[in-house]
This record gives structure tokens, sequence and C-alpha cells, in this order.
């Protein structure tokens, strides 16, 4: 596949790919929330009772991409599914807050996932499982993909290599800008 570098640069090289421009691109975790509201967060080895539950797409790339469309910014995901079920509603989640996610690939086994604890007071306890966000790797589409945006964004929650990926993209000059979250 030929590089945006080779077509005269982003954005336009990127449009001439045939990648949508995005103005922030979020690389990292794109997952299935279990969230459970309970009737308190229990102790180590506690209890709770579960008084409602939902299933939605989350995962802090995908959350930062979704906010930033909401407040009208061009967003994109960077990630991984598997090819569960879940994968499904994870695109569909993004895609329903207007980002791009044509860069969330699909993979063998499945989904990457959280389960989210709610308390009464909206304390929460959260544990994350899966093996589809671990296992990605930027492709020369997502180096392109990033070329051509304003801001990069990754989170703790990205693999090592990805995040390796952007800080060489950024020392090379290949993207002007990189948020990174800490924990």
């Amino acid at each position: 596949m030929p590089r945006a570098q080779d077509c005269g640069g982003p954005p336009d090289a990127i449009r001439r790919l045939g990648l949508t421009v995005a103005s922030i691109v979020a690389l990292g975790s794109a997952v299935l929330d279990r969230i459970y509201t309970v009737t308190n967060l229990p102790d180590p080895d506690g209890g709770a009772f579960v008084t409602d539950r939902t299933r939605r797409g989350g995962g802090v790339a995908a959350n930062v991409a979704c906010a930033c469309a909401a407040l009208n910014h061009d967003a994109a995901v960077v990630s991984r599914v598997g090819d569960d079920d879940a994968a499904e509603t994870i695109v569909d989640s993004i895609r329903a807050w207007g980002v791009d996610a044509d860069a969330v690939r699909r993979g063998d086994g499945a989904s990457s996932y959280t389960l989210i604890l709610r308390g009464p007071g909206g304390s929460r306890m959260i544990v994350a499982g899966g093996d589809s966000v671990p296992r990605l790797h930027l492709r020369d589409a997502d180096r392109d993909r990033l070329a051509g945006a304003d801001v990069a964004f990754t989170s703790a929650y990205a693999p090592d290599r990805v995040v390796r990926d952007l800080v060489e993209l950024r020392r090379t000059g290949a993207i002007d800008a990189l948020a990174e979250l800490r924990r």
C-alpha cells in the first residue's frame, strides 16, 4: 500500500488513498464495557447485589474519540477487536458517535472487555481483560492516518509497541502533536 509521503504528503495524500482525514486520532483500547450497578462496592471476600446492568462500547481510546466527536471534532480510533459479537457492539457504538472506526481491525479470538462495578455513590471498580487490544500494532495505513491528524492520543492501556511507534513518529516529525494520558 502506498504511504502518504509517497503521494504528496498529508492530508491530501490521505484522501487520495481513500482514508478519512481526522483531526484527532485515538490509539489503544476499544472494548466492550460490561457495567453493573451494584448495591455496594464489595470489600475483599464480600458481596453485592446487581440493581442494573448494561453493555456498550468503551475503552479509553474509543471514549476519548467519542468525546471529541461530541465536541464537533473529526475523530478516529485505531484499535483491535476480536471476531465475536462484542466486536459489532464496539464498532457500532463508536460509529454512532460519528467517529471514524475504519481502523478498528478485527482479529482472532474474543474482544477485550472491562467489567465495571458502579456503586450507589458513583464510585467504581474496573477490571480489564481480553487479548484483542494487547495484540494491536500499527500498520502503514495507521501511520498515514496519524500523519494527517492534528493530534494523536494514547493512554497507558495502549500496548508498549504502539506507544514506542508513536514516540518514534513524533521524534522523526511524522506527527506534530502527541497527547498521552497517564494513570
